[in-house]
């Protein structure tokens, strides 16, 4: 409606103006042809700007997806030689044998986990995490459970699936925006944390009276 009234208003204004004296007639109309000419403009740049952010963006999901294959195939290939060259590899294999070590527990392992890790990450990347779910009592410590998170994309922004530490249920889905989101709000004292080796040994100890 504001739009309809402006445009109402700006079409009163040209007839109003089209009765006005020569000179200040064609003053106006030279001011409202160069106004055009600069709003087009701006338009135009504003589009050619949105098109390159879009390009850069795909870019860079492809050039993420082509090293997430690469990686999958190389592992792919070399299955079994990781673990054999690496003590601590090693013992992540002997534990993913044992039923009472969740996968939690294995991922929380592998060594921490920082805020620039989640952003390399690609399609199907695993991390342990610490979350509070309750966002009204954000700072509660208690409240802070053993959650997978599982990347869900390629794309920004970021989507997630929130499992549970088994790595089985899904729990809920995470999108990321500007501000908010697992890699935006990673960190000691974060809404997404990387566990301490306290809090690592006790869900060993957990899983294993299970």
């Amino acid at each position: 409606m504001r739009m309809i009234a402006k445009q109402q208003a700006l079409t009163a204004n040209h007839q109003v103006m089209m009765q006005a004296p020569g000179e200040l007639r064609q003053k106006y109309f030279d001011e409202v042809y160069a106004q055009s000419i600069l709003a087009a403009t701006n338009s135009r740049l504003e589009e050619e700007t949105r098109q390159a952010e879009l390009r850069a963006r795909k870019a860079i999901a492809e050039k993420k997806l082509a090293e997430c294959q690469t990686v999958v195939g190389t592992k792919s290939d070399n299955t079994g030689i990781e673990e054999i060259d690496s003590d601590d590899e090693s013992s992540d294999h002997s534990a993913s044998k044992n039923q009472n070590v969740s996968r939690w527990v294995e991922l929380a392992r592998r060594g921490e986990v920082t805020a620039a890790d989640l952003l390399k990450s690609c399609y199907g990347s695993e991390f342990a995490c610490l979350h509070n779910r309750d966002s009204s009592d954000f700072m509660n410590e208690s409240k802070f459970e053993r959650f997978i998170l599982n990347r869900k994309n390629n794309d920004v922004p970021f989507s997630w699936d929130l499992l549970d530490e088994t790595g089985r249920q899904i729990v809920m889905e995470v999108v990321e925006d500007e501000d908010q989101g697992p890699s935006k709000e990673w960190g000691q004292f974060g809404w997404y944390r990387f566990p301490s080796k306290e809090q690592i040994e006790r869900a060993t100890q957990d899983t294993a009276l299970i």
